[in-house]
């Protein structure tokens, strides 16, 4: 039943047949698109657009059930362009007094002739000039998809004959937006199930940690349209979560405890969290206290039998973003990215034992060079040669050896503190015999023949 309204403006019979028909057609261009059009915003839009033209009405809106509220998606208004940006703030409970609220919960259409004379009416600063409203419930078969509603500028706008296209419509209407959101719904899964495995391909050659979080952020956020995400390892020196990587840099490096806020909850139990509203959750951290975070979800990085951390994905503007089918594949995903994680740790273990390997190869190899090359230079030296021949037969080596310019063995003489030449080796002719005739007094700075 709905409530009485003022009879129809008299009209001709031709004009009456007129109007009948062009409904008619109408509802039949709803049916078609029911049964064609998988496209959901290009739905909404031609059906608030087709309304209102039927209508003439100040403005028609179509809202979808998102949990405990109703998310307005499309509307045509005199205000045109302006819609979309009233789109944003436009979310009524389920339970209030709107318009659209009543008709849900009544399950049928609900006529108000005059918003000044219903109790329950509250004035939109969005739609300020409305005053009469015609509200529906969306049913496709046994599941109610959400709501649409029709506003005039003046009361009793609405006919019977509104009354009657309006509920014609509504199941055409809800059927093409059910079939939309299934297709989306479809689409959304594919695209989910075509991400992990990308990211599965992606990770498994990734192998450096700190370009490894950063895709596996990317990525989740991605996966569940989210507007920021994190992971946290854990710590065991200082026993914290780190934030080692962010859709932000600006928070990399936070700290949380177990059991702080929806990471530390989420590492602390082994279980994914889902948050519909993070400002509102009691357990939320002051760490994030100035954050914009709305919609949470975290879920922990198991490996066999260890929590080595927690992935976060989290949308900034919207509460009640994330569903538990979204929550079951964002653990779906910090599985793989947990394994992923893991190998790169063995990686750079591995690298970091490899590479000090290879250092005490290198320097025993030094070493054992070091001791070829005297051993070299002193083979078939004789112990009764003379010093002087000694000493020159080990400049001409070490100067053949390495290649050097010039080789020269001084030794100290103690009976006037001075360095003579015994031994110089070289490249260039005649640098050995003018060499070894110089003497350098230890207590100065110049050579002195």
């Amino acid at each position: 039943m709905t409530t009485s309204v003022t009879p129809d403006t008299p009209a001709t019979r031709p004009d009456r047949d007129d109007a009948y028909v062009t409904r008619l057609e109408l509802v039949n261009r709803l049916a078609l698109l029911a049964a064609s059009s998988l496209d959901l915003p290009a739905v909404l839009k031609t059906i608030t657009q087709e309304l209102r033209a039927a209508f003439s009405s100040y403005s028609v809106s179509i809202a979808m059930i998102d949990g405990d509220m109703l998310a307005f998606q499309a509307t045509d208004s005199i205000y045109g362009f302006w819609d979309a940006e009233h789109l944003k703030t436009r979310r009524h409970r389920r339970d209030g007094p709107s318009g659209m609220a009543r008709a849900l919960r009544k399950g049928s259409l609900l006529h108000i002739p005059d918003a000044a004379q219903d109790p329950q009416h509250t004035p939109s600063p969005v739609l300020p000039l409305a005053r009469c409203e015609l509200a529906t419930p969306l049913i496709a078969g046994d599941e109610m998809v959400g709501g649409i509603t029709a506003l005039g500028d003046r009361p009793h706008f609405f006919s019977p004959a509104d009354e009657r296209l309006m509920t014609a419509v509504a199941p055409h209407a809800a059927s093409a937006i059910r079939n939309a959101l299934a297709h989306t719904a479809a689409q959304r899964s594919l695209a989910q199930l075509e991400a992990i495995q990308q990211t599965s391909a992606a990770i498994a050659s990734e192998l450096d940690q700190s370009p490894l979080l950063q895709q596996l952020v990317t990525r989740a956020m991605q996966l569940l349209g989210g507007s920021s995400g994190g992971i946290y390892l854990w710590d065991a020196d200082a026993e914290v979560l780190r934030l080692e990587s962010a859709a932000s840099p600006l928070n990399v490096g936070a700290v949380l405890r177990p059991g702080e806020g929806a990471s530390g909850v989420a590492f602390q139990t082994g279980q994914p969290l889902n948050i519909p509203d993070y400002r509102a959750w009691p357990g939320h951290s002051p760490v994030f206290e100035s954050s914009q975070l709305r919609s949470v979800i975290a879920v922990p990085l198991n490996y066999r039998q260890e929590t080595i951390g927690v992935l976060t994905v989290s949308h900034n503007a919207e509460s009640n973003r994330y569903s538990d089918a979204d929550m079951r594949l964002l653990a779906l995903f910090a599985n793989q990215a947990a394994v992923a994680i893991t190998n790169a740790r063995l990686f750079q273990e591995t690298r970091g034992q490899t590479q000090e390997i290879s250092r005490l190869y290198a320097q025993a190899q030094h070493i054992l060079r070091q001791m070829r090359f005297f051993n070299g230079v002193t083979r078939g030296l004789s112990l009764e040669a003379p010093l002087d021949t000694v000493l020159q037969a080990v400049a001409d080596r070490i100067q053949q050896a390495f290649n050097y310019p010039y080789v020269d063995i001084a030794l100290i003489n103690a009976d006037d503190d001075s360095l003579s030449y015994r031994a110089s080796s070289s490249s260039q002719p005649g640098y050995t015999l003018e060499i070894i005739r110089y003497r350098l007094p230890l207590d100065e700075s110049r050579i002195t023949a």
